[in-house]
This record gives C-alpha cells, structure tokens and sequence, in this order.
C-alpha cells in the first residue's frame, strides 16, 4: 500500500466523536478504501490507497503547512465539498471553504482530484469545470445514521469511489499533469453500484 491520498474533508466540532458526522463518513466510507473491497463488477478492479487526513496525522506543524506537505507528497487528492442553507437567505448554498482551498492548491500542484459531493450544482463550480471525477454521496443518510450502523449503511460509498480513484490513479500513472486534459470517466452509469442498500 503505497499509493497516498489525502482527504481534504471537513472533521466537525469533536472529530474524536465517533458518532461526528466526518468521523462516520472518513471511518466507514473512506476507509475501506485502504483493503479489499469486495462485490465491484467484474471490468472494476480497486488498488487500495493509503489515505492521509490533515487531523490525524499532525507532525509539529501548523495545520495549514500540515495540509500542504500532506498534498504535496500524496499522489492525489480525495475532496468531500459539502452544502448548507444559510440562515437568512432565499436558499443560497455554500461549501466547506477550507476544502475548497485546499482543491485549488492540488489544482496548481496538478495532483489528479476526485470529489465527493452531496449537492449536484456543486460539481459546477468553475474550480471543477471540465473535471470527469466528481462522484455523488447523501450527506443527509450519513449525518442521521449511528456509528454502530454506519459500516453497513455506507458500505457502497467506498465502492462508488473506486472507478474516480481508478482514474485518477492512471492520471498518476499517465503522468498527467492538468486533470482538464485527462480523458473522462469510462464507466456507465450501469457499472457504478448503486450509493445506498435497497
């Protein structure tokens, strides 16, 4: 296992939370992302990946220059962009303004970057014009479900990722230096596997 990616994600108020809502996603959604995953079609096949979170890996620096050195040394990026209402307005719908930070900086560093988002109208965000490896998750089942529950509810988010993580992988391989000129996606809507149990 020696591929890295960061995950540039929100962690909550108490990240040592195991029912924190990142905590539950990061453990149970992410995670599996570092083994064998089974029960993908036959034509998907997943490399596992070594992810590195700024929150868990603090080395004596700031958090900034934490988030930096670990984007700089991973091969690519795992971004989770987020939505809220805001309070007081007609609907107005913003995003994790750390995360969308940390996008630009793997942006200019040319690192392959694969979204997770919960809001389609997010993937058209002009950082992430052009990009094939925007893949959608519900938030809203990952916030009301309980930590004791999550392995199983979230289960298929790790398989979901696996076709975005397998190309930005051979981005990496490709040498691909600027993710808007990678090819896109191959994979049908047919052979991703559904996000939730039925």
């Amino acid at each position: 296992m020696n591929v890295r990616a960061f995950v540039s994600m929100p962690f909550g108020d108490d990240p040592e939370m195991l029912e924190n809502e990142w905590t539950k996603l990061f453990n149970h959604g992410l995670l599996p992302l570092e083994g064998k995953i089974d029960g993908l079609p036959n034509n998907i096949t997943h490399t596992p990946i070594k992810l590195w979170r700024a929150d868990r890996s603090l080395s004596g620096l700031s958090l900034k220059m934490n988030v930096m050195r670990g984007i700089e040394q991973s091969a690519f990026v795992i971004c989770v962009l987020t939505s809220s209402l805001v309070k007081g307005t007609s609907g107005l719908r913003l995003t994790n303004l750390n995360v969308l930070w940390e996008i630009g900086y793997a942006e200019a560093l040319g690192k392959p970057i694969v979204v997770m988002t919960d809001d389609p109208s997010l993937s058209q965000l002009p950082i992430l014009t052009g990009t094939p490896n925007v893949c959608m998750y519900n938030h809203t089942v990952v916030r009301a479900t309980k930590a004791k529950d999550a392995s199983e509810v979230f289960q298929n988010i790790a398989k979901n990722l696996v076709p975005f993580i397998t190309q930005a992988l051979e981005d990496v391989r490709r040498g691909s230096s600027n993710r808007h000129t990678a090819s896109a996606l191959t994979f049908s809507s047919r052979e991703l596997i559904d996000f939730w149990p039925r």
